[in-house]
């Protein structure tokens, strides 16, 4: 630690809240539209931000919890037994089976069979070259789910797994890795024992789930005499909790049987006319859209797709005063309008029948139609796009991210490559960037939206590799964090302008790790470790300068009032070592901050903002402030320590804030203590 003195920053400024730099910020703007338009619709896209509760990670260390509750009442499937003999024999297995067919419950409960020690799910990017160069634990279980590249190769391929294979084992540990069998072609590795996986008997699963949760014999038999077939383990098990809240079993899988309406298939079988296909195609991107505004893009795609003669003569006779509204929604069709709220006035919108007809409208169009159609619509979102709001490009963004489904090369090749074209318009990048979000909210797509980001953050234009780290400061890092942190810094390591943006996005991962309740020390640890790297570094070496601007983003990070770094120690429910922990993870990206000149003034404005929010947000403020307080302490020279206090002091008197006098200075005294406690 350094006994370095400092001088005197400028004052800190009169509100805890965010730098100014960062008022009106380009990235927050982006992260803001994109959960505001997804909360608001979701119902109408398709899709919906999770709740906050529940592990949204892909990666990274199990809880005993969370592994219990994938243990609790398995119902093992055919290949089980097969399965965890090749486990056991080699170390390794690679279950190969149609998406949602259990095989994340089914990699961990093989693991829990035949490792004693913690499990980890591990980034499903990482090359064969890097996972045969990882440092397996013994004992512990790792998993690498929904697997998409070097899989199907042949020989050359198998070379790579047999490696890692062969270090797995070498260091006492077991790997499963799963794969969906419909993004596959070729020849499995060999070297990983593939097994053809399928999910567990339906009726058996549904049984045990109801029976552990406590209904009675009569509510079991008349679940399963309702039961569904085609339902997959995880529409089980919510059937299974919804029957045990005391709904009724028939009605449960009626709302079910609704969601999953055939009268999709049925309505493309019929025929229907050019213009009601056209009208689907179109509402599947713009679901929620005002009648005259869904009108219009209608009208654009059918100009498109079927442009009107040039000549008057050929032309058609006017169809302005025909009643074409009322056609799209008659009776049997899919279209329908609603009344919504915009603010405190209703207006109508045009949607679905019901929101899960989007998906299956995207899925029958892309089964049955060829390329002219699809290049028309590529054309349309182009213009659509074009000039934007949010609302449209987050819509489009959910449509594409739909459309992935069944045709990730489609969205790859025909959008989110060619937005972000140096020559594109802002508003086409951001929407590629709002399908990768989308994509990420989708376990069997994340993994391919996180490899389109690491492909972007290793491209030669600077704007594309900022994107990258927009992306990845995003949903996506969340589901991915230690990827996130890897490749943001990649991107801010380059030059090209985009550095500080880039190190921004840090900070927005940070405060989505800890609203979603995730690990943060994925970034804490990382950033902790770099500023103790370069300590004996000048100032004015670029890795510690960098070191020292991505910690700033951490400590600043969060919306005005409410510091991130507050909320995660404040957090609900945390034993009081946890707390603690928490406490000296934050000092360390803290005290070296404070004791360097250059940043001393921003590190000073993100302590206070951070307890300013601690006192509204904490019922016990000075208890988590002297868990702070000693942990700073502890690492910064006595003099330092007391000029931090004493110059957070005087910003208190200064009435910063909302805080009245005598409260700030009754934290401050809670934190200047916490040392001498300690």
């Amino acid at each position: 630690m350094s006994s370095t003195s400092t001088t005197e920053p400028p004052p800190a400024p009169e509100e805890p809240a965010q730098q100014p730099h960062r008022a009106e910020d380009f990235g927050a703007r982006v992260h803001n539209h994109f959960h505001g338009q997804v909360n608001a619709a979701g119902a109408h896209f398709g899709i919906a931000a999770e709740p906050a509760t529940g592990r949204r990670s892909n990666t990274g260390k199990l809880s005993e919890a969370e592994v219990t509750g994938l243990l609790r009442g398995y119902v093992r499937p055919a290949p089980y037994g097969r399965a965890l003999e090749r486990l056991r024999e080699q170390g390794v297995v690679l279950l190969v089976g149609p998406a949602d067919s259990g095989k994340r419950s089914g990699a961990v409960n093989l693991l829990r069979e035949v490792a004693g020690g913690p499990l980890r799910l591990l980034s499903p990017v990482l090359s064969t070259e890097e996972l045969a160069r990882a440092d397996y634990q013994r004992g512990w279980g790792y998993a690498l789910l929904n697997r998409t590249e070097e899989l199907a190769g042949g020989e050359a391929l198998d070379f790579g797994w047999r490696q890692v294979r062969d270090q797995v084992r070498a260091c006492g540990a077991h790997l499963v890795v799963t794969a969906a069998a419909e993004r596959l072609e070729g020849g499995l590795p060999g070297s990983l024992g593939p097994v053809d996986w399928a999910a567990p008997d339906g009726a058996e699963q549904l049984r045990t789930a109801l029976l552990l949760a406590g209904c009675g014999e009569q509510t079991v038999t008349a679940a399963l005499a309702s039961r569904q077939p085609d339902a997959t383990p995880a529409e089980l098990a919510a059937v299974a909790a919804r029957i045990a809240a005391g709904a009724v079993p028939e009605q449960v899988w009626a709302e079910r049987t609704a969601a999953l309406d055939p009268v999709v298939t049925a309505w493309f079988d019929a025929g229907p006319e050019p213009r009601a296909r056209l009208a689907v195609a179109a509402l599947a991107f713009v679901p929620g859209a005002g009648e005259r505004d869904f009108e219009r893009a209608l009208h654009l795609l059918q100009q498109l797709l079927e442009p009107e003669p040039a000549d008057p003569e050929e032309a058609p006779r006017s169809t302005r005063l025909l009643p074409l509204r009322g056609q799209l929604t008659t009776d049997g069709g899919l279209i329908t309008t609603t009344r919504l709220l915009s603010g405190v006035l209703p207006r109508t919108a045009v949607v679905f029948r019901r929101p899960a007809h989007r998906a299956q409208v995207l899925r029958e169009l892309w089964q049955r139609h060829h390329f002219e159609l699809w290049d028309g619509i590529r054309r349309w979102l182009g213009e659509l796009v074009t000039g934007s709001d949010a609302e449209t490009q987050v819509s489009v963004a959910a449509g594409l991210a739909l459309l992935a489904r069944p045709a990730f090369e489609e969205v790859l090749t025909q959008y989110l490559w060619p937005w972000t074209e140096p020559e594109e318009s802002p508003a086409h990048a951001l929407t590629a960037t709002y399908t990768l979000w989308c994509m990420a909210m989708d376990d069997e797509l994340a993994p391919a939206a996180l490899d389109v980001a690491r492909r972007f953050a290793r491209d030669r234009d600077p704007t594309r590799r900022y994107l990258a780290a927009l992306a990845l400061g995003g949903e996506l890092g969340v589901r991915f964090p230690a990827e996130a942190v890897r490749w943001i810094w990649h991107v801010a390591g380059q030059e090209g302008g985009e550095e500080q943006r880039a190190l921004e996005e840090l900070g927005r991962l940070f405060t989505g790790l800890v609203e979603y309740g995730e690990d943060t020390r994925v970034v804490l640890g990382v950033l902790a470790g770099r500023l103790e790297r370069y300590a004996d570094r000048p100032s004015s070496h670029r890795p510690k300068e960098l070191a020292r601007q991505a910690a700033l983003a951490v400590l600043e990070a969060g919306e005005p009032g409410r510091s991130a770094a507050a909320l995660l120690l404040t957090a609900d429910g945390l034993e009081q070592d946890v707390r603690a922990e928490r406490a000296v993870q934050l000092a360390e990206l803290w005290a070296p901050l404070l004791l360097a000149v250059p940043t001393l003034g921003r590190a000073r404005a993100a302590l206070y903002a951070c307890l300013w929010t601690v006192d509204r947000v904490s019922h016990r403020p000075q208890e988590e402030l002297g868990l702070l307080g000693g942990a700073l302490e502890a690492r910064m020279p006595p003099q330092e320590w007391r000029k931090l206090l004493l110059a957070l002091r005087r910003t208190a008197e200064g009435r910063a804030g909302r805080l009245s006098k005598d409260e700030a200075l009754r934290l401050l005294d809670a934190l200047r203590r916490a040392g001498v406690r300690a």
